[in-house]
């Protein structure tokens, strides 16, 4: 390649014209740094969680709560997690339903316990092929205890396929405290995922006073 007007591969019989290798150099430099920060932003978007709704969770329970996806937002998320905080009065370790769209069918399959401590031993085992009670966690009757539940749809858009992992925390005061595991999936017709409806696997319980639920997207 040779010299440009204006600039020389050695500087010039004075050393006084830009240097087209050093610039160059420098140019590639310049775009490597800027690669590596959109590189940067890019995975910080990627792992990046959105509030998408809280609600309270008062008196009895019925058919249950919805936590609501904004529709201008519904399809772009890769994950949901869902945190249900409090207890439920008068019910030590109990299960947590979480519906699809609030869908009331035997579309669920789950596995869950509750994992007793002090006597190393499990408790709750439910292992459900076809249900629509899916026990999705487990609360405690005081509060505050938690329950915390990862939602993957198998693709963004309109899906019919939805999986759940969790964990809980049941805060049963003195009569001990228990942890809980759950897994499972819905398997319905391909729709929009509008809602997660929170419940207990009995309509006539009481939430405990400041219970409540958060739902987060991830991207």
């Amino acid at each position: 390649m040779g010299d440009q007007p204006g600039h020389t591969l050695h500087g010039g019989p004075n050393g006084d014209c830009p240097i087209l290798a050093e610039q160059v150099e420098q140019e590639l430099l310049r775009i490597e740094a800027n690669q590596a920060e959109l590189e940067d932003r890019l995975t910080q978007l990627e792992e990046r969680m959105y509030r998408l709704d809280d609600i309270d969770l008062s008196g009895t329970v019925g058919t249950g709560t919805a936590l609501t996806i904004p529709p201008e937002v519904r399809g772009v998320f890769r994950s949901y997690t869902i945190e249900v905080d409090g207890g439920v009065s008068d019910v030590p370790n109990c299960p947590i339903i979480v519906r699809v769209n609030g869908i009331n069918e035997q579309e669920y399959r789950s596995t869950s316990y509750v994992w007793d401590v002090d006597s190393s031993s499990a408790m709750e085992q439910q292992n459900l092929d076809s249900t629509a009670f899916p026990r999705v966690g487990f609360l405690g009757q005081f509060s505050p205890g938690i329950a915390r539940i990862t939602m993957r749809p198998r693709n963004t858009g309109e899906t019919g396929f939805v999986s759940w992992t969790s964990h809980s925390w049941c805060n049963n005061g003195v009569n001990g405290s228990t942890l809980g595991r759950s897994g499972g999936r819905w398997n319905g017709d391909t729709q929009e995922i509008q809602t997660f409806v929170v419940r207990t696997n009995n309509s006539v319980h009481e939430w405990s006073t400041g219970t409540g639920a958060t739902l987060w997207g991830h991207i």
